[in-house]
């Protein structure tokens, strides 16, 4: 995967606490961590109500960013890959 995108970022619905744990407990993944461009967490997600169940991760928020639109991430160039069909609603078009 790093070898075929300039830039390559984590967002997970997950706590911090278990995103560093898979991190630290898996060998492969061990190896990868300092590569990505950034990890987010839950906490950059958007949610609906008090649901903390009902996790959005609206790609905008990663394209108003100064310091990426400086590195030229755009909507045309970024995809994301999830197993929730919300995000793929409020990510048309960039997601797979």
């Amino acid at each position: 995967m790093f070898a075929n995108f300039k830039y390559v970022a984590l967002w997970s619905s997950a706590q911090k606490k278990w995103i560093d744990a898979i991190f630290e407990n898996c060998s492969v993944l061990k190896h990868y961590k300092n590569k990505f461009l950034f990890i987010w967490n839950r906490e950059r997600s958007t949610y609906l109500g008090l649901d903390e169940t009902k996790s959005h991760k609206p790609l905008k928020k990663i394209w108003r960013r100064k310091d990426f639109k400086l590195l030229g991430i755009t909507n045309k160039n970024t995809l994301i890959m999830d197993d929730r069909e919300s995000n793929f609603r409020q990510n048309y078009g960039n997601a797979l």
